[in-house]
């Protein structure tokens, strides 16, 4: 139940947006069937969406490292300043996980691929106490049994990546 995808993306609306990223970015796809998901207890269904932000993460993380270094040209944006030049689409429901190229190139993502933007973002810039805040919300009508929300946890604080992206419904 439930396949999930990590996507680079392909290069050429990328590469035509930022050509200095052309060689940080090859097309790689994982995909997981989670069958056994439903079955965990929440804690646990919680950890394991944990692991799969912390691993895209580590993706964003070194993107940003490399598009700012000194031999690139060009350097990428922070992602708030980003969005308000070309603001980026809400996909709801994806899921499809996209790294910053495959938002880039997309125009959009869900929030998790932005907190994950958000939080390699925050940890570049040489902040520690960054992790990602999963809340669930019991929902029996739900595949997955629940809603989960994605927010990234700056110390005591929690920024809601729909707040700040103007993606919440008045």
């Amino acid at each position: 139940m439930g396949n999930w995808s990590l996507a680079c993306g392909s290069r050429n609306e990328l590469t035509a947006a930022l050509p200095w990223a052309s060689n940080l970015c090859m097309s790689f796809s994982v995909k997981m069937d989670l069958q056994g998901f439903g079955a965990l207890p929440v804690q646990r269904r919680c950890m394991v969406l944990r692991s799969l932000v912390e691993a895209m993460v580590v993706i964003n993380w070194q993107f940003i490292i490399e598009s700012q270094g000194p031999s690139s040209p060009h350097h990428l944006p922070p992602m708030l300043e980003f969005h308000k030049q070309r603001p980026f689409k809400l996909v709801e429901g994806a899921e499809v996980w996209r790294n910053i190229p495959a938002i880039l190139e997309s125009g959009g993502g869900g929030l998790k691929d932005f907190v994950c933007w958000r939080i390699a973002e925050l940890r570049a810039q040489g902040e520690d106490e960054i992790y990602p805040h999963i809340k669930y919300t019991a929902d029996p009508e739900n595949k997955w049994g629940g809603q989960y929300k994605m927010s990234v946890r700056r110390g005591d604080a929690v920024e809601d990546m729909a707040q700040l992206l103007g993606f919440l419904k008045n």
